[in-house]
């Protein structure tokens, strides 16, 4: 039985290949992410915005706060920081924590969602926020949420 031992050279292609294979994959990668440069960003008293060459724009908001008292939830209108080209962008609504009970003995906290209802191009008509425990229906509550609306600019 005989072991096989690579050359010099059988070593030095090996490496030559591996360093072409190498430059077509970043090649790939460059022709791929050409046209995703960012042509615009901005932000404004309704948020940040990112708007990409190819069409793609994110919008971001912060802080979305709905305060409330005798129902179990509240639609508030959120003003988008940069219009979108229709109405087919998508809302990731994330919630802060917990909202905020004010029973008159003190503050609970308890969990909520928030959802998009109602969508336009320069604004979120209708976003709901819901929680399900009836026992705060007469008391004073607040909401938080941050947002993220993806969809296309042009």
């Amino acid at each position: 039985m005989s072991i096989y031992k690579p050359s010099l050279l059988d070593k030095f292609k090996d490496f030559v290949n591996g360093l072409r294979g190498n430059a077509d994959i970043l090649e790939s990668h460059l022709a791929e992410s050409s046209s995703k440069h960012i042509k615009e960003s901005g932000t404004n008293s309704n948020g940040s915005y990112i708007k990409f060459d190819d069409g793609t724009m994110i919008c971001y908001m912060r802080g979305i706060r709905a305060t409330g008292n005798g129902s179990s939830y509240i639609n508030r209108t959120v003003p988008l920081p940069a219009s979108f080209a229709n109405n087919s962008y998508t809302v990731i609504v994330t919630p802060i924590g917990r909202y905020l009970v004010y029973d008159g003995t003190g503050t609970t906290t308890k969990y909520f969602n928030a959802i998009p209802v109602s969508l336009f191009p320069n604004t979120i008509n209708v976003l709901r926020f819901m929680y399900g425990d009836e026992s705060v229906l007469e008391t004073d509550y607040e909401f938080e949420v941050n947002l993220v609306a993806i969809g296309r600019w042009k």
